[in-house]
């Protein structure tokens, strides 16, 4: 039983492609212990890199065309003029197609500032506004309730038959694209004092905020000066007797993106600047 055991074992040891010599016939030398650290070393810094690579992202960018046509395309701003009012400035979108946005005020808003830069409280204006008109008597000039002010032709911003205010009625000749050209023709400013209040209004400044949505072709969007208009399908810039003759654009853009936020998402505009010197315009 022993001797078919050492003939099972002499048979496997045959098996063996890389059969040892005994200690006694090998020899330690200083080439063979450089061709092991060589060895190891090179092991060492294979695994080392292959890890390195294994654990480290590698970018690929690529670059796709969109093809839909019918979705809309998200451009969020936020834009200080400090030298100019609110009043003055208006939004207006453009585009390839031929689609324009004309001073655009829905999800785009508009903060006054004094002259030291700091937002100013509007209702407390108005309240304050209406004290003073009170106090000098106007309070004649208030109309009977229930009151329907003209549209003078234009399109209520309420959609109803009424513009009981002088904002109502500049909205509404701002939706046909007509000039408004003299708030002393319209009741309702006269009543308000409507070119009075913006002549205090001319040492301001203003914030523009909000997004506008347009579509995925080649265009525009600017803030310009003055009421903006169409006129035979041609943009045109109205400026009127009851703006400033002088203003001054400097501007700072505090956020413009374009599309759907994403983690670290990177907007070279942010927080840039432009000086504008004084433009003078004649009427």
């Amino acid at each position: 039983m022993a001797r078919n055991a050492n003939t099972l074992s002499h048979r496997l040891r045959n098996l063996d492609a890389y059969a040892k010599t005994l200690d006694d016939f090998s020899i330690k030398t200083i080439s063979g212990a450089t061709v092991t650290l060589i060895s190891a070393a090179i092991i060492l810094t294979l695994l080392l890199s292959e890890f390195m690579d294994y654990c480290s992202v590698d970018l690929r960018p690529e670059l796709t065309v969109d093809k839909t046509r019918g979705e809309k395309m998200t451009i969020n701003l936020n834009i200080t003029f400090p030298h100019a009012p609110c009043f003055l400035l208006n939004l207006d979108v453009m585009d390839a197609t031929g689609e324009q946005q004309v001073s655009v005020d829905h999800d785009i808003y508009k903060v006054r500032l004094d002259t030291l830069g700091n937002p100013i409280d509007e209702m407390r204006e108005t309240h304050r506004a209406a004290t003073q008109a009170d106090g000098q008597g106007t309070a004649a000039n208030t109309p009977a309730v229930p009151y329907c002010g003209s549209c003078y032709g234009g399109t209520s911003p309420s959609g109803g038959k009424c513009c009981n205010t002088c904002d109502d009625v500049r909205r509404a000749y701002s939706a046909l694209g007509w000039a408004f050209a003299n708030p002393d023709d319209f009741e309702q400013c006269v009543r308000e004092h409507w070119k009075e209040n913006l002549a205090k209004q001319n040492k301001e400044g203003c914030t523009i905020h909000g997004f506008i949505e347009v579509n995925k072709v080649s265009g525009n969007f600017h803030i310009m000066a003055g009421q903006s208009a169409l006129h035979n399908n041609i943009h045109i810039h109205a400026i009127y007797s009851y703006m400033p003759e002088d203003y001054d654009f400097t501007h700072t853009i505090n956020h413009l993106s374009f599309g759907t936020k994403y983690p670290n998402m990177v907007n070279p505009l942010d927080g840039a600047g432009k000086d504008s010197p004084t433009t003078t315009t004649y009427g």
